[in-house]
């Protein structure tokens, strides 16, 4: 049997160059370029330390399947899909949005580091076996008893056109809420592409949109899909 993969969202993240002061400042403009789509904003007591940079103090939510977190440090854009979308049907939806986001943005805020990540969701009933063939052996012949709870995670280090990434995959059980269907147990993959911190990059619109591109070509799916389910090769 064909699995097929069920996009849950996809998640484009934006690094600033130098880390923001007053993150809260930029909600209005963005909300302003996206016609108003947003709700009132939280807006999070973070302290400005180091530590937090990373943590959103802005969460911009809609009704339209977009939504923005900004922390001091980045910002992100989220799209989520309806239904059995896949992440085509989404894509020209995520790069649109990118570039509407970016325009809404002061000309002297700079990015230097990017990273996009999208989540999959494939049905299946018995998901830690399956999960469990990612491993060269069966995690039961150390233990023993029966698999129960399993969760894979590896990180590589790889050239996407011009840019060092972290190339990150997490395979993992979930139960994924489908529109018309419910709750549907499976497994959620997740493939995401960061530029590595150590080096910054200097990105314009094309670029981004050139790294989408070259990143889809690089989800490897159906390699994943042959892992997990041998049987279907």
């Amino acid at each position: 049997m064909d699995k097929q993969n069920t996009i849950i969202n996809t998640q484009f993240a934006l690094f600033f160059d130098t880390p923001l002061d007053r993150p809260d400042l930029l909600w209005t403009s963005i909300n302003e370029k996206f016609e108003g789509i947003f709700n009132t904003p939280i807006i999070m007591p973070v302290p400005n330390e180091p530590a937090l940079r990373n943590v959103p103090v802005v969460q911009m939510i809609s009704g339209k399947n977009i939504n923005i977190n900004i922390a001091r440090s980045r910002i992100d854009l989220y799209i989520a899909g309806t239904g059995r979308q896949e992440f085509k049907d989404i894509k020209s939806n995520l790069k649109s949005n990118l570039l509407k986001l970016i325009q809404s943005l002061d000309k002297n805020i700079k990015f230097s580091r990017i990273g996009f990540v999208c989540r999959f969701f494939i049905d299946e009933e018995n998901q830690d076996n399956a999960i469990a063939n990612a491993l060269k052996e069966n995690p039961t012949v150390i233990q023993g008893g029966n698999i129960f709870e399993i969760f894979v995670r590896f990180v590589t280090r790889n050239l996407l056109l011009d840019y060092e990434v972290n190339n990150f995959t997490v395979i993992e059980k979930f139960v994924g809420l489908i529109a018309g269907e419910g709750e549907k147990k499976g497994i959620l993959i997740t493939r995401d592409f960061n530029t590595i911190p150590e080096k910054k990059y200097d990105l314009d619109d094309a670029k981004l949109n050139s790294f989408i591109d070259e990143a889809e070509k690089n989800f490897k799916l159906d390699k994943i899909f042959n892992i997990l389910w041998p049987e279907t090769k």
